[in-house]
């Protein structure tokens, strides 16, 4: 009886998968075409809009974004919940990968007033992951800790462990910091901080849960030190590689 139950609710479980799967790519379409018919629009009657209608256009915009990056991360839940998720290794230095994230995120800090700060530097070591993983969970921090920044900056560090040969890359930040409650919670499907200065800020409590993840499944780990109203830094590790001389 309990094998049949089992075996009932994987079933469902499958089901209900494939559903979520189907819903949130038909979801898909037509979200994205709203985001393109808004700019559109913008570009066309934009400069003829009095400063009310401006901001309902800008409203529109910032929830069909939105609507795409749940979307997205929905997908990635349910890739990587059913192993679907491309996580394939190969050997790499970690610097480049950093470095490029950056340099895309530098427009938003300036624009930000908030500095971006990474100096990159030769630490002889390879990393054996999926590099599209690893771009991902860095973008994940990067993109969280300028959000929740008001002001200072965002400094990103890099060291080896002679001993252990761990590769430790560090996202610090000076925002609002989390609390000793929150960090429980903080890598829980869906969980999102809410207080008075989270208010506003966009995001889908997905992002943080699909990185420790992926960090996880590739043999890597991720840590969190934060004092509220301080700051947070997240550290990321994994095994590290000597190069080898030729």
């Amino acid at each position: 009886g309990y094998l049949s139950l089992a075996k009932e609710l994987k079933k469902r479980g499958l089901v209900m998968q494939s559903f979520i799967r189907m819903a949130t790519h038909e979801l898909l379409t037509p979200i994205v075409n709203i985001r393109a018919y808004i700019e559109a629009l913008d570009d066309e009657i934009g400069p003829s809009l009095n400063a009310e209608q401006k901001v309902y256009i800008q409203r529109v915009a910032i929830s069909a974004k939105s609507l795409v990056s749940l979307s997205t991360d929905i997908l990635e839940v349910a890739r990587l919940e059913r192993g679907a998720l491309d996580t394939t290794p190969k050997l790499f230095q970690p610097q480049k990968i950093v470095q490029e994230l950056v340099d895309s995120f530098q427009s938003k800090a300036k624009e930000d007033h908030l500095q971006l700060v990474y100096a990159m530097q030769d630490l002889g070591i390879t990393i054996m992951v999926n590099p599209n993983r690893f771009r991902e969970i860095i973008q994940n921090f990067l993109s969280n800790a300028l959000k929740y920044t008001k002001k200072g900056k965002v400094e990103l560090k890099e060291w080896v462990d002679p001993y252990k040969h761990i590769y430790h890359l560090s996202c610090e930040d000076t925002g609002i910091g989390i609390s000793g409650e929150e960090q429980k919670k903080l890598f829980t499907q869906f969980y999102r901080i809410k207080n008075k200065d989270t208010v506003g800020v966009p995001g889908t409590g997905l992002g943080l849960w699909i990185s420790r993840n992926l960090c996880l499944k590739m043999g890597g780990n991720i840590t969190i030190e934060s004092i509220r109203g301080v700051g947070t830094k997240f550290v990321i590790s994994f095994p590290a590689q000597k190069i080898q001389e030729k």
